[in-house]
Parts: C-alpha cells; structure tokens; sequence
C-alpha cells in the first residue's frame, strides 16, 4: 500500500505544497492533468480562495473545485473571453450558474448599472452560487432565480450522479440506477423576459449539460428579436448521445432566429467556425450580424 494512502493527511500536506508553487509558475500546458490527479476528498471544506482575478469562492470537496485551489483560475479562456465582451451597464443572463463563478464574475463586468440574471433550478447548488456572489459583495447586481428553463412551463427533473462533479448535474440520467433526481421549477426564456421586463440582455451565457436546445425553443420570441443577445453556451457530447441529439440540431433554433456567426472556443482563443462540431465537446459563441464586431474585438484582447 502507497505511504500517502495510509496516510490520508499527507496526501492533503503534499497538495498544499505543490499548490504555492502552482499558483506561483503554473505550467501552460497540462493544467487539466495536473487537477485529475487530486482527490476531491482532499480538497479543504469552505475553505475561501481567491482566484487571480479577485473572485472569492468558497471550495468544497469536489473536482470542479481542483483547478480553483491549485491554479487560482476557472475555465480561463471562457472567463476573460465573457468579460471582454461584457460592458458597464449590460444586462445579462447566467442560465446554468452552478456555484456562481460566472454569476460573479459578469456582475463584476455589468458594474453598479448593469444586471445579472442567474438561473440554477437544484437548490443546494443555487445555494452554492448565492454564496459565491455574496463573499464577492455582489448580491444587489445579482439575481438569483430558483428555476430552470426549458422549452416548457412546469416542473422537470434533473439528476446529480455519484461520481462526477455537481456541475455536471442534467436532465439525463444517462441510465443510471444511482442517479439522484431532483425535481425542479420550470419555464421558458419567453415567459420570465414578458413577466420581468429586464431590459435589452446583451449577453446570455448557457452551460446547462445537452439542455441548451430546450431552452433556445423556449425563447423564439426573445432570439428573434433585433437586439438578441450574444450568446456563449456548451455542446456536451456525451448529453447529446444520451437524448440522440446533434450539435446542429442543438444550433438550429439560433440560425432560425437569426444568428449568423458562430466561434469555437480553444484553450488560448476562439476560432470562427462555420459548423458545430459532432462529437466533441466544445464552448461556443453566437451571434447576430450587428454584434459580430464586438465579439470579434473582445477575442483580440485575450
């Protein structure tokens, strides 16, 4: 038997070592690898780091956390990128806000004029991201909805599987047995843009594992307006195979609605794209022919 699996705190005093030096040097490649091989479990419980752009979060013992607590960073790319794009004084949706990184960071870039909306339907989670945003001082430009979007008004379930981080909580169950439902609030982009008025969103950011699709037929009215938003939003591979799903089908309601440009998101820069890749899970930006300049402009700054 290994030294550090008899000894469970010396694996934990190990990472706390190796984390100063990451935090410090972090390597440009194999930043993915390096947070694989660090047992959730020996992630410290509510401890509060701060991430190297200044957003607080409260780590818990799960890998979505790894690369906060070794490396100080979250989805880099995508982080930067969203916030080139966001201006003082926009209005913007979170659809999907897990623990609240995102619901933070674009409150950060809306400033004391702008708005965020942010939507996560399992409550523990949503409890997670309400944290988030208060340890960030955010809370009165931030808010936090309790409900989830969809194609639908009503209730639907979506599962938690043992094993796998909370962010990758979906309406699939992917055939598990041990698959833990939670039934949840729903309604459609439509319904909650009518009933609250929130103003001209310019950008709405979507992460919500193979629910992407739903929420778009959900939000024809809202998509096919002038002023739709830019959009970021996630093409899950394995949650599409799982509801016999392409990444075309999951674009389509945007082509209907008008979106004309489409970028890949890498790991240093996003790369038009003409299609949506099958098969491979990839972030991706929309947008309409007026806004194709300023996406295009906040991925030169990266």
């Amino acid at each position: 038997m290994r030294l550090i699996e008899r000894f469970p705190e010396l694996e934990q005093a190990l990472w706390r070592v190796a984390r100063k030096a990451l935090r410090h040097y972090p390597p440009i490649r194999g930043k993915g690898w390096i947070s694989g091989k660090l047992s959730p479990d020996t992630l410290p419980e509510g401890k509060v780091i701060t991430a190297r752009n200044g957003i607080k979060v409260a780590i818990h013992p799960d890998g979505i956390y790894s690369g906060l607590y070794l490396f100080g960073e979250y989805e880099p790319v995508q982080s930067a990128l969203y916030m080139n794009i966001v201006r003082s004084g926009d209005v913007v949706l979170d659809v999907g806000a897990n623990f609240g990184w995102y619901s933070s960071l674009l409150g950060r870039a809306v400033g004391s004029s702008g708005k965020v909306y942010a939507f996560e339907p399992i409550e523990w989670i949503a409890d997670l991201a309400e944290n988030t945003v208060a340890l960030n001082g955010l809370g009165s430009r931030v808010r936090l909805i309790r409900t989830g979007l969809g194609s639908t008004e009503g209730q639907f379930t979506v599962y938690t599987l043992p094993g796998a981080t909370h962010g990758h909580a979906s309406a699939s169950n992917f055939g598990r047995a041990d698959a833990k439902p939670h039934t949840c609030r729903i309604t459609t982009l439509d319904s909650y843009i009518k009933a609250t008025n929130p103003g001209t969103v310019a950008f709405m950011k979507l992460d919500i594992e193979g629910h992407e699709r739903e929420v778009f037929r959900g939000a024809r009215e809202f998509l096919g307006a002038h002023d739709a938003p830019i959009i970021g939003f996630e093409i899950n591979a394995e949650c599409l195979r799982d509801r016999q799903l392409s990444a075309s089908a999951v674009a389509e309601p945007l082509r209907e609605a008008g979106y004309v440009a489409f970028w890949s998101i890498g790991r240093r820069t996003a790369l038009r794209a003409s299609e949506l890749e099958e098969g491979k899970n990839c972030d991706y930006l929309a947008a309409k022919e007026r806004d194709i300049a300023r996406v295009e402009e906040a991925i030169r700054r990266l």
